[in-house]
């Protein structure tokens, strides 16, 4: 039974699923509240990348919490298991000594006046991969590898690109060792996560070391301006059957605003080099809602949608087959530590609008697909991300009660528009402030400016410049 373990470890990489944190230690007999639990009960402690944002909205159920990345924690923490497990010292004792022992841990019960600065990662031996393949699984079979951690690319939207900083390629040597146990593991597919940063020089050497090898190659999506007709043609060969654009905006306008710096030229020809190479399907992802964006932003994303679906029908023809394009709207969330923190999401009344002008002028194309995304749920993330110690009666109601929310926040007395409609004042201290970044408040702000005067910034120079602070001490 799960009460019988000394330590309890949640990883949480969505916001999502601290709506399951409550059920899930009651129906084991553990009280969902730290308050409440005595020197017999296990710790609880939680990490992964939503409670290293913004571990607030949890943080009454949690007992410690691992604030950044547990490479750079793991020695310290085994270190101090013994500790950890004495049932001699009480809880607070013991508490006391993990963030005493180990850097980047945030004690709830105790005052969160110190900052807490996230762990960081600065170099592998061995790129991060899986240790456990199963078909049983997401990713059946797949053999996953880091090449990157972090993105450079500075979208102002992107949590990961701006917690993660500096990006860090990790050595050749390193990923190709990684790759190397997929044999052991008898892998049926190698993932590689973090392209988004990958020179083309190593982006190559892995393709012809996975070729040789036999594997087929899968990843999560790449830059449009990054995909050379040979990195295609190698995709092609090695069976791939579906790639992703990640065009985010519909307009040159709007991908200005996020900083994703990519024009249309670009796209439509990534979607050529890629459908010539005889991949016959492509994803294309975007975002709704996004700040500043309008309607026409919408109609440019169906224009873009219709030339890339033209492209698919011009070398579907010649190659006696025409495949599906698959576009995917999902709803913007403010997040912690980015540009966008500042800006609220939009309301139902406009999200569901734009909606059905998408649905209205996709249906008739053919060979395309319209993926939305659930409202209710992107709301919940929005309340989740932004939320503050408050929300905790409300996420244990709607982990009890059936996973709602939105209702259950409101049955609880508390305001849903201070987390999700209205922008954040510029002066006003975030719930999550206490956790010290490595990205500056004031770079964030200037971001912010940037953005809504369509400024775009530069990509990172990956653990060299100065201008967000991040490397400071790198």
């Amino acid at each position: 039974p799960l009460r019988d373990f000394d330590i309890i470890c949640f990883s949480i990489s969505f916001e999502l699923d601290y709506l399951r944190i409550p059920a899930l230690l009651e129906s084991h007999g553990v009280s969902s509240w730290w308050e409440e639990r005595s020197g017999g009960d296990p710790l609880v402690l939680a990490g992964g990348i939503a409670p290293s944002l913004n571990p607030e909205p949890i943080a009454p159920f949690i007992d410690a919490f691992l604030i950044g990345e547990f490479e750079d924690m793991a020695v310290n923490f085994v270190a101090v298991l013994p500790t950890l497990l004495d049932d001699d010292l009480s809880r607070e004792t013991r508490l006391s000594r993990l963030m005493e022992s180990v850097h980047g841990v945030y004690v709830p019960r105790f005052s969160h006046a110190v900052a807490t600065v996230p762990a960081f990662c600065r170099h592998v031996e061995i790129a991060p991969m899986s240790k456990i393949i199963t078909r049983d699984s997401v990713f059946s079979g797949m053999h996953l590898v880091e090449t990157t951690r972090g993105c450079g690319q500075g979208c102002r939207f992107c949590a990961a690109g701006f917690a993660y900083r500096p990006p860090r390629r990790w050595p050749k040597e390193a990923v190709l060792s990684a790759i190397e146990h997929a044999r052991e593991n008898r892998a049926e597919s190698i993932g590689l996560i973090g392209l988004e940063s990958v020179d083309n020089a190593l982006l190559d050497d892995l393709m012809d070391f996975m070729m040789k090898g036999g594997f087929r190659l899968a990843f999560s999506s790449l830059r449009a301006d990054k995909i050379t007709q040979g990195f295609a043609a190698l995709l092609s060969t090695s069976g791939t059957r579906t790639a992703t654009i990640a065009a985010e905006a519909g307009s040159d306008r709007l991908r200005r605003v996020i900083n994703k710096r990519l024009g249309e030229d670009e796209i439509l020809t990534a979607a050529d080099t890629l459908l010539s190479a005889g991949i016959p399907n492509l994803k294309m992802y975007f975002m709704l809602g996004l700040p500043t964006e309008d309607d026409e932003d919408i109609e440019d994303a169906c224009a873009l949608i219709e030339k890339v679906r033209d492209i698919m029908l011009r070398c579907g023809r010649k190659k006696g087959g025409l495949g599906t394009l698959t576009v995917s709207f999902s709803t913007f969330v403010p997040k912690p530590f980015t540009p966008f923190a500042l800006e609220g999401q939009a309301s139902l009344y406009v999200l569901k609008r734009r909606r059905e002008l998408l649905r209205r002028r996709l249906k008739c194309l053919s060979n395309v697909r319209l993926q939305l995304d659930s409202l209710r749920e992107a709301r919940s993330q929005a309340i989740l991300s932004r939320g503050d110690r408050r929300l905790a009666p409300a996420i244990y109601r709607s982990s009890k009660e059936g996973f709602n929310l939105e209702k259950a926040v409101k049955a609880t007395g508390v305001e849903v528009d201070k987390y999700i409609e209205n922008m954040v004042e510029k002066d006003a201290v975030f719930p999550w402030e206490h956790i010290s970044p490595r990205v500056g408040k004031a770079y964030l702000m200037e971001e912010y400016k940037r953005a809504i005067t369509q400024c775009e910034t530069k990509e990172c120079l990956l653990m060299g410049c100065k201008r967000c602070g991040a490397c400071e001490d790198v």
